[in-house]
């Protein structure tokens, strides 16, 4: 992963895109640990899983808009970015333990997983 963000902060620098430093989940969150990385990208909100080339951008609490700068930079590097279909997808059956609950998740809850 560090590899891969490094690669990521020479391809965004080259861009002339700015970003914050991208932290673990975990350190985000002030607790806790998690299989993702988050940082921004120009005026994105990234995620960066750890569980493969996955990555989720939102902007104003939404899905990035198609034409974002960062969709473009990330496929580039080798990231696959997860559309808003995708991420809102529900998978059942997976019986996995998600703060007190063991539901149905939506792919972006599994993917960017945080626990404290």
């Amino acid at each position: 992963m560090k590899a891969q963000l490094e690669r990521l902060a020479l391809a965004y620098q080259a861009a002339g895109l700015s970003a914050s430093e991208f932290v673990s989940a975990g350190d985000y969150h002030q607790q806790g640990s998690g299989t993702y990385f988050v940082g921004t990208i120009g005026e994105d909100h990234v995620q960066l899983s750890t569980l493969g080339p996955f990555a989720g951008c939102w902007r104003e609490g939404e899905p990035s808009p198609p034409d974002a700068p960062v969709l473009r930079l990330l496929r580039e590097q080798g990231w696959q970015v997860l559309d808003a279909q995708t991420l809102g997808t529900v998978i059942s059956g997976l019986n996995v333990y998600f703060f007190g609950r063991r539901e149905p998740l939506h792919v972006s809850d599994l993917v960017f997983y945080w626990q404290d």
